[in-house]
């Protein structure tokens, strides 16, 4: 039976039956019983739990937002409350849509309600108090089930009580979902069931789309070669029992591909090279044979999950645009080029062919790249009017970058110019829950219709658990940021306060002390930034157990130093920043679990489960930061014995240098060039004026046959160019020995040999800088001199 047809037969047992069983006006009744109702009914009462109505022949999604509201109970009381289909007599609660409850909603209320917002209010029955939870649709009724849950359940003793929410709620942004990768990492080895329970997250709460990644997945039988992960542990069964499963959480179903780029596609570029872009990767937009393989692997995609709701498409500019001479035909004075309309007809031309298949579906295309693209579409006005000129309703915009505005023939215009469809993206999962409020509210500001970050844990997850299979969505940090995402999705101008006072009722219940939150808040935020120091961990995202790997290879390392005279191969600037990371963050987590075992004895079920939440999140902190007590004893012993090799190595080094000008006398100094440690750089200050030098001086004259030089390993921002090397016999009079040109990356080096000459100092006189707007200035992370068969970074015997 199709869905009209379920409220048809459910409005013969509409929700103002419960007036019928004592009057004969079922609205004036209601009425009146909505009016002396009390503010909350009890679903559990010692040893009885109540009882759910839905609608007969419920819909799944019906049936899950009771599901939602019985779990929700067991958790608090481990008792369940029946479900009960078709007569409400009795009930404690009444699952409705709003076209079946009618005569207890205002006009108001129903166009408040819009699809998926609703009201939960309470009726006085002769069964005792009887809630009304009444959604614009069935996705409604779930979003009250799941927001009631969290926020309006309480447990007090045996009894677990549900209050009503008297006012209509509804979403501010009708498009909310995940951008969901589902590469990258160890992702692709998760299974059907694994993403059953991630969507069953999304819906919890209150996304309405997934954008689900399948491009290198998808196991296509017309390009075979497309295939990037073999190992996959989804198929095509499995992804059309996902795509059901999704439907059943109110999800619409995305197909995720790039055009043009990335996984599958970058594979058939391999295969058909004659498609590929010029300077840059991926395929060229205007080369018919690659439009004719991007559009046949889209439709065969389609044709493999006709259940699917649309696309989700990633166009290929990140890569940067196609060089080529039809590509990069100039279309006007502004800078805009064929290769945006490359890109436009093909979208045109691949909606018309899925729609003629599929009228409903909805597509979603990435757009907003600009100059960190290599200015794929910067003063591109005619791609931006294009977009202007598309306007199905069926058509949304997912903007990349933190743009808000786009060019146009009069100057750059905000979002909202160009289309009504505008989405919002970035990576919520760094942010913290003050920012990712900051985000919704200015995507609501801007006119966007949605806001879809990225869940892409595999590329980084700013956690501890990148790694896992699967990634861990009910754990903290994500708990907390799925929270905040929801609650700020539908209130965007909640206070910070109000957000923290939504979350510890979420976490611990209405009447848990302040600091609790405080903590939950703190530990999400220390697991968020320390995963994402990358100075620390040496790559994201976080490689688990790296620190105590790090520990590992400093003592190897040390060894080696106490009997080697080679250079330093000691990471030391990780190494001391985790000294210093273990001296300030072990007092303040024990301090947190002293105030945690402090409040569990008043905790409730609710914050008994978070308790547990937050010491599964400690405990793998202290591991993963080496805060446990004989992990920290090891980074403490093994840093103080470094320092001293590292002061005796000085003692006995050949050579001294000094600088014109450093940014930071103990963090960026000029020694940091003869420690042999790459990770470690010498800095100048912001925008020091040019020409900067390095003056490496020798204990003695000597003969140097080779100069090595490191770019600095900071920052971009902070990389050096063109270079002289000089040297002197006198340290006064130097003269020339050859000129360079670092590489713009950080890290990159270039050695120099050369017929020995003699000297007791070389000069580095650095010329040039690669621009920055905001700090354009010189850093260098070694100098070494070759001094025949060793080096100026290995100290001399004594």
């Amino acid at each position: 039976m199709n869905r009209a047809g379920r409220r048809r037969d459910f409005r013969a047992c509409r929700v103002v039956v419960i007036a019928v069983i004592w009057s004969s006006c079922p609205a004036v009744a209601a009425v009146a019983a909505l009016a002396n109702a009390p503010s909350k009914i009890t679903l559990c009462d010692g040893t009885t739990a109540g009882a759910i109505c839905v609608p007969p022949r419920a819909s799944a999604i019906l049936l899950h937002a009771a599901a939602v509201m019985q779990q929700g109970v067991e958790r608090l009381s481990g008792r369940r409350p029946k479900l009960i289909e078709g007569n409400p007599e009795g009930c404690s609660l009444v699952l409705s849509v709003k076209s079946a409850a009618a005569d207890v909603l205002t006009p108001s209320e129903c166009a408040a309600m819009g699809d998926e917002g609703y009201v939960a209010k309470i009726a006085a029955t002769r069964h005792g108090p009887q809630m009304l939870l009444i959604g614009g649709s069935d996705r409604g009724v779930l979003y009250g089930a799941g927001r009631l849950v969290d926020l309006n359940l309480q447990a007090s003793g045996d009894q677990v009580t549900l209050s009503a929410e008297k006012t209509v709620q509804a979403p501010a942004l009708a498009l909310r979902g995940n951008y969901t990768l589902a590469c990258w990492g160890k992702t692709h080895l998760y299974t059907r069931n694994d993403w059953r329970h991630i969507f069953d997250t999304m819906s919890a709460d209150s996304m309405n789309v997934v954008m689900f990644w399948l491009s290198g997945l998808f196991p296509s039988q017309k390009q075979p070669e497309s295939v990037v992960y073999p190992e996959t542990k989804i198929g095509v069964d499995d992804v059309r029992a996902m795509i059901r499963h999704a439907h059943q959480r109110g999800l619409r179903f995305l197909l995720g591909s790039g055009i043009f780029a990335w996984f599958g596609v970058d594979n058939l570029a391999k295969k058909y090279p004659e498609t590929c872009a010029a300077g840059s990767g991926g395929m060229c937009p205007s080369n018919p044979l690659a439009r004719k393989l991007n559009r046949e692997y889209l439709l065969e995609m389609l044709d493999a999950f006709p259940e699917a709701d649309g696309f989700f498409l990633e166009i290929r500019d990140e890569y940067g645009p196609c060089l080529c001479p039809v590509c990069q035909r100039r279309l006007d004075e502004r800078g805009s080029r064929q290769y945006g309309q490359a890109e436009l007809s093909f979208l045109r031309e691949l909606t018309a062919e899925v729609w003629r298949r599929n009228p409903e579906a909805i597509f979603i295309s990435t757009v907003g790249y600009g100059d960190e693209s290599n200015a794929a579409h910067s003063d591109d006005v005619l791609f931006y009017q294009g977009i202007r000129q598309m306007h199905d309703p069926r058509l949304f915009w997912l903007v990349c970058r933190g743009n808000w505005d786009f060019p146009s023939a009069d100057g750059r215009q905000p979002l909202r110019n160009f289309s009504a469809n505008m989405l919002q993206w970035t990576q919520y999962y760094r942010l913290s829950v003050s920012d990712i409020g900051q985000w919704i509210r200015r995507s609501q500001e801007a006119g966007c219709q949605g806001f879809c970050p990225a869940l892409e844990p595999g590329f980084c997850s700013a956690s501890w658990y990148s790694e896992d299979v699967p990634y861990p969505v009910d754990a903290i940090p994500y708990a907390v940021t799925r929270f905040a995402y929801r609650e700020y999705c539908w209130t965007p101008a909640m206070s910070a306060e109000a957000l923290r006072c939504r979350l510890s009722k979420r976490f611990f219940g209405p009447d848990a002390s302040a600091h609790l939150a405080d903590d939950l808040l703190g530990l999400f935020d220390l697991i968020r930034t320390q995963s994402q120091d990358q100075g620390l961990s040496g790559g994201s995202p976080w490689p688990r157990g790296c620190l105590a790997r790090l520990i590992d290879e400093a003592e190897k390392g040390q060894d080696k130093m106490e009997r080697s005279e080679t250079a330093p191969i000691v990471p030391r600037s990780r190494l001391a920043a985790l000294a210093a990371l273990v001296q300030q963050r072990a007092p303040e987590l024990d301090r947190m679990e002293q105030r945690l075992s402090a409040a569990e004895p008043g905790l409730s079920a609710r914050g008994l489960e978070t308790l547990a939440l937050m010491r599964r999140a400690l405990a793998d902190t202290r591991r993963e930061l080496c805060l446990e007590p004989k992990a920290a004893e090891r980074v403490r012993r093994t840093a103080d014995r470094l320092n001293h090799l590292l002061a005796d190595r000085r003692k006995a080094m050949p050579a001294a240098v000094q600088a014109t000008s450093q940014w930071n006398d103990t963090k960026y100094p000029a020694e940091n060039v003869l420690d042999g440690d790459v990770d470690t750089s010498w800095l100048c200050p912001d925008r020091s004026a040019l020409p900067q030098t390095l003056t490496v001086t020798l204990r003695r004259k000597q003969k140097i046959d080779y100069v090595r030089i490191v770019q600095g390993n900071y920052h971009p921002a902070y990389n050096s160019r063109a270079y002289r090397v000089e040297s002197s016999a006198d340290a006064a009079t130097f003269s020339a020995l050859f000129n360079g040109e670092l590489p713009n990356r950080p890290g990159a080096a270039h050695v120099e040999r050369f017929a020995p000459v003699e000297a007791v100092a070389v000069r580095v006189v650095i010329t040039s800088v690669y621009p920055n707007v905001e700090y354009s200035s010189p850093s260098l992370a070694e100098v070494d001199l070759g001094l025949g068969p060793r080096s100026c970074l290995s100290p001399e015997k004594r």
